[in-house]
């Protein structure tokens, strides 16, 4: 649907947090795309909406409203990554709201998107900035990848690296990256999932999480207040989170 469907499916101008002024600040308010904020309703997907709005139209701030709290849920039905995903140039101010977790996912994270996707087929050295992969087809100089390299000892579905890079050149089957591996990891010990570099599409960038509640619902084994996956040039600020399973603010070295 497209932004003007979007306003006039919500009547933006209709709500006093989104007035004329602020829209034209790029700001918009989560009651004008359906969020009620009474911490009964599920606000998930109406959060969503303001996002990829604010998203489809450049970037922009998306904002709540104080006082209130904003139950979530799983981004989709089976779906354990977060509820809410922020995409390019996005920001949320919660305003000092209340964002209330009651299904088993993280609370905010980044719109992290990859299309090609390339096995790595040889063990990397110490300080190396080379991958070398089943073949190169679909990548380019000047690409943005994601890496998961080698096998974690204490939970095989977690990588031992995970890297943000971009390439810088190809030779062959090998690609060289704008930064180095750490650390000399065995390929032939990883399962599939943890030695493959894919192609970035979106990330979320260029944007801020900032005055917000994170909390979890009675009996909700919720997981990380903010998941970032990959992110570059991010703000988070002025958030608290609390009674959940997994860290407050998970990032690595796969975030700049």
């Amino acid at each position: 649907m497209s932004g003007i469907g979007l306003l006039a499916m919500f009547g933006l101008v209709g709500f006093a947090g989104s007035s004329r002024a602020a829209q034209a600040q790029g700001v918009f308010h989560v009651g004008d795309f359906g969020a009620v904020g009474d911490g009964r309703v599920d606000d998930t997907q109406a959060i969503q909406r303001a996002l990829d709005f604010v998203k489809s139209r450049g970037g922009g701030t998306v904002a709540l409203q104080a006082g209130k709290t904003y139950r979530l849920s799983r981004h989709a039905p089976g779906d354990q990554g977060s509820s809410l995903r922020l995409g390019a140039g996005v920001s949320l101010d919660g305003q000092g709201a209340t964002l209330l977790q009651s299904g088993n996912a993280s609370f905010l994270g980044a719109d992290f998107q990859t299309t090609v996707e390339k096995a790595i087929t040889a063990d990397v050295a110490a300080g190396t900035r080379e991958l070398r992969l089943e073949n190169c087809d679909g990548l380019r100089v000047g690409d943005r990848v994601f890496a998961r390299i080698g096998q974690n000892a204490w939970d095989a579905r977690e990588p031992r690296q995970t890297l943000l890079a971009t390439i810088t050149a190809i030779r062959g089957d090998t690609i060289v990256l704008d930064r180095q591996i750490p650390e000399a990891i065995s390929i032939a010990v990883s399962n599939p999932a943890n030695r493959v570099v894919r192609k970035i599409t979106s990330m979320w960038r260029d944007g801020a999480i900032r005055n917000v509640q994170l909390r979890t619902a009675p009996g909700v084994a919720a997981e990380e207040g903010i998941n970032l996956v990959a992110a570059q040039n991010v703000t988070v600020e002025d958030v608290t989170s609390h009674d959940h399973v997994g860290a407050g603010l998970l990032s690595g070295q796969f975030c700049e």
